[in-house]
């Protein structure tokens, strides 16, 4: 998410990277480094950019290139590492309406993507690792009404799970194992206020269900034994939860 906030950045200062001082309407700006060496090329019309924009490294080698259509239309960037290896490829239309960009390691790999339809509305986002193993995986609808987030372990198992709806209202989060195995599983309603836990061994089999409303242990809790019979029943409403916590932390597996 930082190198997306970096390329937008990036992108706008493209275009007002020496405009200033100028009378004309059209033009073409050049900036050059201090021994005369090119810095920045770039046309302008009516005052904004148009067409192709180069900024260079003080080897020559480029360093950015955007091409501008109607300014805010339709325009392109594209950025590169000091040894001329792509570094960010991203493309808009419409201006916010529609953009995708991809981000990569010095050596070509993928280090992510993204892809925005209607700006906020509908967005989806992958990460990878230098091995091209996924990191993560972001998509939103309807901007923060719905949207589902994964991550993954090195060996491209799924780790974490979360599926968000009414964003702080109701969402449901899965933790795994590296072997793929559920070990946590919580369902929340409206934010925190409602909260059901239920805990797995490495067997996947249930060993705790807990209830909690206002970070207050409510309702029954069930624990089982490894065979899958039940162990014990506690009544929350009626009786101090506030020990089964080391209970609990027996349970739990390792994330």
């Amino acid at each position: 998410m930082k190198k997306l906030l970096m390329f937008m950045v990036f992108s706008l200062s493209l275009f007002v990277f020496s405009g200033c001082g100028v009378s004309q309407n059209d033009w073409i700006k050049k900036d050059y480094y201090e021994d005369g060496q090119l810095k920045f090329d770039g046309n302008y019309k009516n005052w904004k950019a148009e067409g192709v924009h180069k900024v260079y490294y003080k080897n020559w080698q480029l360093q950015a290139e955007g091409n501008y259509k109607d300014w805010k239309l339709d325009w392109s960037l594209k950025q590169y590492y000091e040894n001329g290896q792509l570094y960010i490829d991203g493309n808009y239309k419409n201006w916010k309406k529609e953009w995708m960009y991809k981000m990569f390691y010095e050596d070509g790999k993928i280090d992510s993507e993204s892809n925005w339809k209607n700006w906020k509305t509908d967005w989806l986002f992958k990460s990878y690792d230098k091995n091209w193993n996924i990191k993560s995986e972001v998509s939103w609808k309807d901007w923060k009404k719905e949207w589902v987030f994964k991550w993954y372990y090195e060996n491209w198992q799924l780790k974490i799970e979360g599926n968000v709806k009414g964003w702080k209202l109701d969402w449901i989060l899965k933790l795994y194992d590296e072997n793929g195995q559920l070990q946590n599983e919580d369902n929340y309603k409206e934010g925190k206020r409602e909260w059901v836990q239920k805990i797995y061994d490495e067997n996947w089999q249930l060993r705790a269900e807990i209830i909690i409303e206002e970070w207050k242990g409510v309702g029954i809790w069930k624990f089982w034994k490894e065979d899958g019979s039940l162990l014990e029943e506690i009544n929350c409403d009626k009786e101090d939860c506030s020990e089964t916590v080391e209970q609990l932390n027996k349970i739990k597996q390792p994330i």
